[in-house]
This record gives C-alpha cells, sequence and structure tokens, in this order.
C-alpha cells in the first residue's frame, strides 16, 4: 500500500511482508526506512494497509494482531519521531482509508474507516484518539425495505475530501463481490 502526505511531500511505502515502511521526500536522495521490530510496537504480524494524513501522521492496519498504529513523520529530520498504538481489538480486519475532515489543519476530525472484516462490519474511527465513531452492520438493496448483512466486507474506499462523505465497502458473498456506498448519516446500499 502507498500513501502520501502532502503537506509533508513525502511519499510512503509499506511492505506487506518484511514489516517496514520505506519512505522518500523530493529532497531526499536515499530510500528511507521504518522497521517495525526495531521498536516497542513490535512486529506487524500482517500489515495490510496504510494512510497518511495531510499533516505527517501515518496509519498502519496490522490485521495479524488486530490493531492500528500511528505514526508521526517529522518533516525537519526525516524519520518517524513518535509512534503508539492507536486501536486494538479488531477482528481480522482488512483494509481502511482515511477521510480528511473540514478542517484542513486539524488532523482531530479526520476519520480512519475500517474494514473489520472477522467482525462482519465496517467501522469509522477519530484519526486523533482511536474512538469508534459509526459501526456499520447492514445496507439496503434492491427496491423496498430489503436489507443485507456485511457478512465480509474486504475492502474500503471513502471520498476524502467532500463535506459529505461517502464510505465504499467491497463486500464478498461466497466467489462474487459487490459494493456498498455508505453516507455519513449511516445510510447504505448497493452502489
Amino acid at each position: 500500500r502507498v500513501g502520501y502526505a502532502s503537506g509533508e511531500d513525502v511519499l510512503f511505502v509499506l511492505d506487506r511482508v518484511g514489516g517496514f515502511i520505506a519512505y522518500k521526500t523530493s529532497a531526499d536522495n536515499p530510500i528511507r526506512y521504518f522497521e517495525f521490530s526495531r521498536t516497542t510496537l513490535g512486529d506487524v504480524n500482517v500489515a495490510k494497509a496504510l494512510v497518511a494524513d495531510r499533516l505527517g501522521y501515518v496509519y498502519v492496519l496490522d490485521g495479524g494482531a488486530g490493531r492500528v498504529l500511528k505514526l508521526h513523520y517529522n518533516s525537519s529530520t526525516r524519520v518517524f519521531d513518535t509512534y503508539s498504538v492507536l486501536r486494538n481489538g479488531l477482528s481480522n480486519p482488512s483494509d481502511m482509508d482515511i477521510h480528511y475532515g473540514s478542517s484542513l489543519t486539524d488532523p482531530n476530525d479526520d476519520v480512519l474507516v475500517i474494514a473489520n472484516t472477522g467482525a462482519g462490519n465496517i467501522i469509522t474511527v477519530n484519526a486523533s484518539n482511536g474512538q469508534t465513531i459509526q459501526t456499520f452492520t447492514s445496507y439496503s438493496y434492491g427496491y423496498g425495505p430489503q436489507t443485507a448483512s456485511i457478512q465480509v466486507p474486504v475492502g474500503v474506499a471513502t471520498t476524502r475530501w467532500t463535506y459529505s462523505p461517502y464510505i465504499y465497502v467491497l463486500i464478498k458473498q461466497g466467489t462474487s463481490y459487490s459494493v456498498a456506498s455508505f453516507n455519513s448519516s449511516g445510510t447504505g446500499g448497493m452502489a
């Protein structure tokens, strides 16, 4: 997975197998590396996703450990200077995206959207403190009041820059896939 922090002009690439992040700014000649095993975070069991916000925070979804890691990239020193576990207790999560809030300089209104595959739901999480905002468990389909549960969500995407965000969810149903969309009030339907 790849993330780009436009405010910091840095590109981040998550290595799913080796447990590290490679990153490069336009000012850097060498590619730099951040290895999880050399930190108090320990090994990343199954790296599933990486997203970056506008202020230099990078979020990594560790599917094997059911957690979201939050790292801060310091543009002056060009290293990750702080890191922590933002969220624990996820059930085999498979994907993550970020919706930028309405403020261009306040990361407190940025929202992480997580496909919590093992629990059969989608959760939205405050990127600042890891608290759950909403949980999506079902969506509407067809005509009328028919609903279906989100049994195996395997992918998520958001409309990043809108004031009325939409979340798109890739749902596995046996051997086929469908896409559901949700608006900010939690109303969902087939996309």
